[in-house]
């Protein structure tokens, strides 16, 4: 049975606690957001197209271009739980894409694991055609190319694994149909670089298992982990929602 997710915040932050105390060589949770307490302020005259959104302390950057509209924190009618709605509008004439992406965590090394795991809820709509849709990346800083790995929204509605790298420049490692009109917890255990590694977890449950190269040579072994809507030019507007997003050593430690 599924915890509430009052209840599974407070066994991420027990084991957050718990981990610290353990000191190194034990899991941990380094980021956190459950948007319960969460603000989100503008820095677009000073910084266009960035938003910040705080969180018991902590600062997250929000990316936003195109037709992408300022991000919302709003409640979940089925929980009361508040949660971050994302929403673009179709682009606008002469941007080439549209944004608005959280982001999680700056400057991941590459060589070692990371886990991000959120829940995310796409409600019924219609889906652009021919056009890419990111709803997670982790795109290697100063590299100039796609992410190494990402979680794609395919126009048909699958739910996308794509790898990349030198050796093998777009591989499409596991897809499925994402449910619409529910929430899905998802979680993504993975290594960059020359022996990536990374597997997929929905609803607890491990579809996919990979272990390829992840990294662009000849950039700076690190990545910027971003979620929420980054896609091409479309003349449909596109919604979804967040909730519990978490940067941690192991699935284990997620939220759910």
């Amino acid at each position: 049975m599924r915890m509430p997710r009052s209840a599974g915040r407070l066994a991420a932050l027990a084991a957050m606690m718990l981990a610290t105390l353990a000191g190194p060589g034990r899991a941990d949770v380094y980021r956190a957001i459950g948007f319960d307490s969460a603000r989100i302020e503008s820095y677009e005259a000073e910084t266009p197209g960035l938003l910040r959104l705080f969180e018991d302390g902590g600062g997250q950057g929000i990316l936003r271009e195109g037709g992408g509209l300022p991000p919302v924190i709003a409640a979940d009618p089925a929980t009361g739980s508040a949660v971050l709605a994302l929403a673009t509008m179709p682009t606008p004439p002469g941007a080439r894409a549209d944004r608005v992406e959280l982001i999680v965590a700056n400057r991941l090394a590459f060589g070692r694991r990371w886990v991000v795991g959120l829940r995310i809820y796409l409600p019924q709509q219609p889906l652009a055609k021919g056009n890419w849709t990111l709803l997670l990346q982790c795109h290697q800083d100063g590299s100039g190319q796609p992410p190494p790995l990402s979680l794609n929204l395919d126009p048909d509605g699958s739910l996308v694994l794509v790898g990349r790298g030198d050796a093998d420049s777009y591989r499409r490692l596991w897809s499925a149909p994402l449910p619409m009109g529910r929430w899905v917890d998802v979680g993504l255990d993975f290594r960059l670089g020359p022996e990536g590694q990374v597997r997929l977890a929905l609803d607890g449950r491990i579809v996919a298992e990979a272990a390829m190269p992840l990294y662009w040579a000849g950039a700076p072994e690190t990545c910027s982990l971003k979620t929420g809507i980054y896609r091409g030019a479309s003349d449909l507007p596109l919604a979804l929602q967040l909730d519990d997003v978490t940067l941690a050593d192991s699935l284990d430690e997620l939220p759910f």
